[in-house]
């Protein structure tokens, strides 16, 4: 395939599949429940910059080491904001993922 139509041939033959799975798929399946509420632009703003932090701060450490500042600031950035994440999915009404599996949406221990 990359001698006949070259080497970005390769990126462009999932697509077609990718479709006819997409309209299969929503065929087959039944429409999920609409959740009430808002979008939760704190929770997301959280998790984004923790992972992104922490994402850049793996990455970069081999090449800046891991005791520079970059490293080290990037990733307590990255679990400064994974904490708030937590903290604020857990007051929020209506939080970007329930942390919990106890069903109500809200998230709880799990009791022992």
């Amino acid at each position: 395939m990359t001698e006949a139509m070259g080497w970005p041939a390769i990126f462009w033959l999932p697509v077609p599949i990718e479709i006819l799975v997409a309209v299969i798929v929503g065929y087959a399946l039944p429409p999920s429940p609409v959740r009430p509420g808002r979008f939760d632009l704190p929770g997301a703003a959280t998790i984004t910059l923790g992972i992104s932090a922490l994402a850049f701060g793996l990455i970069s450490a081999p090449e800046a080491g891991w005791n520079s500042v970059r490293t080290v600031v990037s990733l307590a950035v990255g679990a400064l904001s994974l904490g708030a994440y937590i903290v604020v999915e857990l007051r929020s009404d209506h939080p970007l993922v329930p942390l919990g599996v106890s069903g109500g949406g809200r998230w709880s221990w799990p009791t022992p």
